[in-house]
């Protein structure tokens, strides 16, 4: 059996363990070097791959919007964990996930229940919870409706298709510190990535470089961590980011045409809050630049 190191929980909130490049290359070519006990095996995504690299060993974890239940049968074919549970909102993917793993022959360690969110599982059940390939809204939704769930939780890995402020906005205020995070582009489209650990009696450090306002905004939608160590589909996000930015300012109509006041007033500040990220990135890209040596 072919088991990953990974972060453990008894780790520091300032030590980041994670799968490099080649190893989540490995993970996604295939999923593959697993318990033989268990066939056939699986392949799964590249942004899964990375989630899956972050599942701590031993975890007792929940897969919500599990949809074919990839994630938790590679996670025990890997041996990372023992058991699991695939929990979706709706029928068809419970009923896709429960014949996935069947094949794979996991019946009985991966326990697949139907239901909202987090109410599939009971206040201390699991420590570990994923929710990939949903909105940040509807994320942040599943985790405030569960307090007493997210309360004996110690790790999320998360994987928002958009709102990605207002979900790092809720970590941070409700103590979740970001362990680990990324931009990864898959069939050229952009995924955010998040690992976060529960730490109720510290300050998120991953924040302490963007104090005022505008940076605290700017740190909420990229990632403070992806913005002080950009990789290059970080750097190429930011500037797929300009451009949209600009695009929305060519369509915006001229601050001179006449519209009623409270629709100019409205585009006005949407206006300025746009040429404001524009310059906030681009100021970041030369921070970086100077920092290298370029």
């Amino acid at each position: 059996m072919l088991v990953f190191s990974t972060l453990s929980f008894e780790n520091p909130p300032g030590l980041n363990v994670h799968c490099g490049f080649d190893c989540l290359s490995f993970l996604s070519y295939n999923a593959r070097m697993m318990n033989e006990e268990h066939k056939p095996t699986i392949s799964i995504s590249y942004r899964l791959s990375w989630l899956l690299s972050r599942i701590p060993s031993e975890a007792s974890l929940v897969d919500v919007g599990t949809d074919h239940a990839l994630l938790p049968i590679a996670a025990v074919q890997m041996g990372r964990i023992h058991t699991a549970i695939a929990s979706d909102v709706a029928v068809g993917p419970v009923e896709r996930a429960s014949k996935q793993i069947s094949q794979a022959g996991l019946t009985d360690l991966i326990d697949v229940r139907l239901g909202d969110g987090l109410s599939t599982v009971q206040p201390g059940e699991v420590d570990t919870v994923v929710i990939a390939g949903m909105g940040g809204s509807t994320i942040t939704e599943i985790l405030m409706q569960s307090p007493s769930v997210v309360e004996h939780t110690r790790m999320l890995l998360l994987q928002p298709m958009n709102a990605y402020s207002k979900l790092r906005q809720w970590l941070y205020q409700h103590h979740f510190f970001l362990q680990d995070e990324s931009i990864l582009k898959e069939d050229g489209r952009f995924y955010q990535c998040i690992q976060a650990i529960r730490n109720e009696y510290a300050f998120d450090v991953a924040y302490q470089l963007f104090p005022d306002e505008w940076d605290k905004r700017m740190a909420y939608q990229y990632g403070p961590l992806n913005l002080q160590r950009p990789t290059i589909d970080v750097e190429q996000y930011l500037q797929v980011e300009i451009q949209k930015y600009q695009n929305i300012l060519q369509q915006m109509p001229h601050p001179n045409y006449n519209i009623s006041y409270l629709p100019r007033f409205e585009t006005d500040k949407r206006r300025q809050e746009l040429l404001g990220d524009i310059e906030w990135i681009k100021n970041w890209q030369a921070k970086l630049s100077s920092e290298r040596g370029g």
